[in-house]
């Protein structure tokens, strides 16, 4: 075999593997798409899930413990918007999509927008046209 032929099975050898790497790094990109689109999925079951506990419409024992905790949770962010309020002198006004209760607190039933999400659907800093968070149509 000469110089010519080992310099040409060489350059096939680093086509074939460039190639490859393209093949991977596209089926990661997509891998890291679905996996967007899965949490996307997963916060919204969960927001539909927790509106529905809290109309009474859904009960099981296994989502008392994680609805506990995001009331929880709910209160302490709105306990600490309410502090914030009070700092600047402002009146505190219920949350986005939790509609004022019985005494007007914001402790009302409605779905709290993701976790990182603003109540328009947006994530705090991404700059990106319509605002549909980190991912970009295509």
């Amino acid at each position: 075999m000469g110089l010519f032929d080992t310099v040409r099975a060489k350059a096939g050898e680093l086509a074939a593997d460039a190639e490859r790497a393209g093949k991977v790094a596209a089926a990661q990109a997509r891998g890291v798409t679905l996996q967007s689109e899965l949490r996307k999925a997963e916060r919204e079951l969960g927001q539909t899930t927790f509106s529905l506990i809290e109309l009474g419409e859904v009960r099981h024992p296994d989502l008392d413990a994680a609805s506990a905790a995001l009331r929880a949770a709910r209160e302490a962010l709105d306990e600490n918007e309410r502090e914030i309020a009070a700092l600047r002198g402002e009146t505190p006004s219920p949350g986005p999509g939790r509609p004022a209760g019985p005494g007007g607190d914001g402790d009302g039933p409605g779905p709290a927008p993701p976790a990182g999400e603003t109540a328009g659907g947006e994530v705090p800093g991404d700059e990106s046209a319509g605002g549909d968070g980190p991912r970009s149509a295509g």
